[in-house]
């Protein structure tokens, strides 16, 4: 077993569906209607299966961008397989992502900088820090707002 196995019911897909085109707020509410119906197990229970989603999901997106990098690109599979998705940006996919915040850990035990996917060079080179490794460290690196 592994973070991304899910199995999701027909009555788990039905009551998750309509809630993942809705704001946090109306998100919630379905959710608090759905424990009056249901226990705190089954809502558990569907909150597990919904994160193993979105884990499979991550590394499905992940696999994809890697395999795109090789076959249309021109990476190795090595250096496709060390991109640096953003962390710290709220809203991207990479705010789940295991290797992305494991970089961004090692990152911030180490004296290297997480550098900013936004700004690169002429060579693809990253220019700056990641403003969200920089406002984790209380650092205010030359060009990079915090």
């Amino acid at each position: 077993m592994k973070s991304s196995d899910y199995t999701l019911t027909k009555e788990q897909v039905s009551e998750l569906k309509g809630m993942t085109c809705l704001p946090h707020e109306f998100r919630v509410m379905i959710l608090k209607k759905f424990l009056e119906k249901h226990n705190p197990e089954e809502l558990a229970e569907l909150f597990s299966q919904f994160i193993g989603m979105a884990n499979s999901i991550e590394e499905n997106t992940r696999e994809f961008i890697e395999l795109y990098l090789v076959t249309e690109c021109g990476h190795t599979d090595r250096t496709a397989a060390m991109i640096n998705l953003p962390t710290f940006r709220l809203g991207t996919f990479a705010n789940q992502s295991p290797v992305t915040s494991l970089d961004a850990k090692w990152s911030s035990e180490t004296d290297c900088k997480f550098m900013c996917h936004e700004d690169l060079d002429e060579h693809n080179e990253p220019t700056k820090p990641c403003a969200g490794y920089a406002k984790v460290h209380g650092k205010n690196f030359a060009g990079v707002k915090i």
